[in-house]
């Protein structure tokens, strides 16, 4: 039997390691990464510091990624039945993300106080 030179991979993750250092392009930014990471992990807080961090994204683009994560936030009080702490999320971090008042109505609207 003739010697392969194969190198047998076991997972998606070491297949996408051996392409990024064979080539070298990094397949994600270490910045997106830690963002994925927070997000997965529960940490909005530091997802939201990465966001902050981020160039080239545009004012809007911003305010958008910490909406939803701000929205988050208040899903998961309120799961908790932590309402007045979920009022004050909404009030004092969501609401001033909003772009105009019909959209800001909009969306109250449609989040739920149990």
């Amino acid at each position: 039997m003739a010697t392969s030179n194969v190198t047998f991979i076991h997972s998606f993750r070491e297949v996408a390691q051996d392409l990024q250092t064979r080539s070298k392009v990094r397949m994600e930014e270490e910045v997106m990464k830690d963002f994925r990471q927070s997000v997965t992990a529960g940490e909005l807080n530091r997802a939201r510091k990465v966001v902050g961090g981020l160039h080239g994204l545009g004012f809007e683009r911003q305010r958008a990624i910490e909406y939803l994560l701000y929205e988050q936030e208040y899903m998961e009080l309120i799961e908790s039945g932590r309402t007045l702490e979920a009022i004050n999320v909404l009030q004092k971090e969501m609401m001033p993300r909003v772009s105009n008042e019909s959209m800001a109505a909009h969306e109250t609207g449609k989040l739920k106080l149990h």
